[in-house]
């Protein structure tokens, strides 16, 4: 989310971004995105396969003089921070005295989420937040899932959030230290929401994962829905085609 805002805020041509394959093999993910943030296509990702796969017949060589510099942008974590709370009620949810607990998964969550969450007046016990070696066990595990459940559960914590590595996935914990369902948070959010009540003529997008109850409580709410295959970026790119106020996906 870091890098997808940075390539928005500053500018930039597009983004690339590289995942420690979850801690726990020699695998590296890697993601490219375009100018808005929004992941390549599945054709453009081939076409990048191919262009590896046949190295270097169609790869064009540059002058070491004609590289462009790499230049660090200074305090982007800061101007992120900022930028967020700008979406948010921070005197509503400060006076609701709320206390969460987040996993941050050994990842570059646990520099961010913590600070921002604090900054909006949200009591936090962030766990996992330093970077650790890779290991034998993916991460989140049910080990880690079940230990921040427990915290939850002894701090009388009102909420529970388990990040994957890099950040661009959750899993939601009740203050019983139960998973919260995907199609739950869906309906909360399309119910309780005000700024997707007051926008009933725009398209909630979801998966063709969703069940049909779920699907007819949509509608029923008043709201058109679109279903697309969770691709890379094709959710985000149909928020922007369709000027959606909602979208979700189960993964």
């Amino acid at each position: 989310p870091l890098l997808q805002f940075t390539i928005r805020r500053f500018g930039a041509s597009g983004g690339v971004y590289f995942s420690g394959g979850h801690l726990f093999s020699e695998d590296v993910g890697i993601r490219f995105l375009d100018a808005g943030g929004i992941e390549l296509q599945q054709s453009e990702i081939q076409k990048i396969i191919e262009s590896y796969n046949n190295y270097p017949q169609k790869v064009r060589r540059v002058d070491p003089n004609d590289i462009g510099q790499i230049t660090a942008i200074p305090q982007t974590v800061d101007v992120y921070i900022k930028s967020i709370q700008q979406f948010v009620e921070k005197k509503k949810i400060k006076k609701a005295n709320l206390k969460i607990v987040v996993d941050c998964s050994y990842g570059p969550t646990g520099k961010i989420t913590p600070l921002l969450i604090n900054d909006i007046g949200v009591e936090v016990i962030a766990l996992n937040t330093h970077y650790r070696e890779r290991s034998s066990s993916p991460v989140p595990s049910i080990k880690t899932i079940r230990n921040t459940a427990d915290i939850v559960k002894a701090s009388n914590s009102h909420l529970g959030v388990c990040f994957d590595v890099d950040g661009s996935r959750i899993l939601v914990i009740d203050e019983n230290g139960l998973e919260i369902n995907y199609e739950d948070l869906l309906m909360l959010f399309v119910t309780f929401d005000k700024r997707i009540q007051k926008s009933k003529s725009n398209t909630i997008i979801t998966t063709p994962s969703i069940s049909p109850v779920v699907k007819n409580f949509i509608e029923d709410g008043g709201f058109p829905i679109k279903q697309v295959e969770n691709y890379p970026g094709e959710i985000s790119r149909q928020i922007r085609e369709e000027r959606a106020c909602f979208a979700a996906a189960d993964t």
